[in-house]
């Protein structure tokens, strides 16, 4: 089962790096943590929580069109 919890922290990972990219939001990334300007925490929070509700719901919600 902790095979499977990496893999999953691992995909939240990354679909929150392919987020921020797609908003040309810089950011680094360091294990499971984000480094990004100051001016872009809540972005990471929303990102975060979105990736979180859509994993647990198994539904996507179109907040970025």
């Amino acid at each position: 089962q902790g095979i499977e919890l990496m893999r999953v922290d691992g995909d939240i990972v990354e679909e929150v790096l392919r987020l921020l990219t797609d908003k040309a939001i810089p950011v680094l990334t360091v294990h499971d943590s984000f480094i990004v300007q100051r001016k872009h925490i809540g972005v990471i929070s929303f990102f975060s929580f979105y990736h979180n509700f859509k994993q647990i719901f198994n539904f996507l919600i179109n907040f970025f069109h």
